[in-house]
């Protein structure tokens, strides 16, 4: 496995500012075990690959994934977004505007 820019897999939680439980998760992988050890064509199977192109893109489609599928599946908007200071993702869900664009998501930043 790797790590950072050239990760074959990558993790996005969405947690509770106030219990600190876990509420939703996203796993992204360009890689499939399967897939990649079959010569030709592979066997039917559950394929893990669900994402193409960079690995520093997992975060900006993990956190766009999340905050489009709180209303229908968690009952919830979420308000805050808590990422490191280059995070892409924060800008990638407030201009997919999820809950709409009078909406406003606020970002708290990650130190150290």
């Amino acid at each position: 496995q790797k790590r950072g820019y050239s990760s074959l897999n990558g993790v996005v939680t969405v947690s509770s500012f106030d219990t600190s439980k876990v509420l939703d998760v996203e796993v992204l992988s360009k890689y499939c075990h399967v897939c990649s050890t079959s010569k030709g064509k592979a066997k039917p199977h559950f394929c893990k690959k669900n994402h193409e192109g960079s690995s520093g893109a997992m975060e900006v489609e993990g956190a766009k994934l999340l905050f489009a599928r709180s209303e229908c599946t968690r009952k919830v908007r979420y308000k805050n977004y808590l990422g490191d200071g280059d995070s892409k993702g924060f800008q990638a869900v407030v201009d997919s505007q999820p809950y709409g664009k009078d909406f406003q998501i606020e970002k708290l930043e990650c130190v150290g």
